[in-house]
């Protein structure tokens, strides 16, 4: 990459991310990408970490391979923002960005299970995935085929079909297991 093309993927990170950064630097085929807080906070890093390949050095900073960044990461990262909504959107439009896409639903779907004994408890972390996702209940409507006063009910903790719980996690690439 020229620094150009660097100029470029770092500008198209800022707009992505709500972390600042506060400096990047490339030398020795790495590039350094030092940011104001704490990286563990904002998703949407957390999420160009994922697709980027790039290491954590403390806990402010990334290092990445300049050799190993995709040709197509920085228009990825200017068309989607790593939202979930537009990520998905982009990725049926152009098959290009569907390797990178499919990093970040990878790692969603390989997070730590939990075990759910109460509907409570699954509207909890329906709630909280529709949150990390920043999406609507009308867009999880329109995803799933539900009301949004159903998913309403069910945010609230009311009881729902076996079914509808499917659908809601399916939307959100959520993966269910029954023992």
């Amino acid at each position: 990459m020229n620094s150009q093309e660097i100029d470029e993927l770092i500008n198209a990170l800022q707009l992505s991310i709500d972390t600042k950064i506060q400096q990047y630097k490339a030398e020795s085929g790495t590039l350094l990408i030092s940011f104001a807080n704490k990286i563990g906070k904002d998703n949407r890093l957390k999420d160009f970490i994922l697709i980027s390949g790039a290491q954590v050095k403390k806990d402010r900073s990334i290092t990445l391979s300049l050799k190993e960044i995709s040709p197509h990461l920085t228009g990825f990262l200017m068309l989607s923002r790593l939202a979930p909504k537009y990520v998905q959107k982009i990725t049926e439009l152009d098959t290009r960005f569907e390797k990178l896409a499919e990093k970040i639903t990878q790692a969603e779907k390989e997070l730590n299970p939990a075990t759910i004994l109460s509907i409570e408890q699954a509207s909890q972390i329906i709630e909280q995935t529709i949150k990390r996702k920043k999406m609507t209940l009308r867009e999880l409507s329109q995803k799933t085929g539900l009301t949004q006063v159903s998913l309403s009910h069910f945010k609230s903790g009311k009881d729902i079909r076996l079914s509808n719980f499917l659908k809601i996690a399916e939307a959100l690439d959520l993966k269910v297991t029954i023992q």
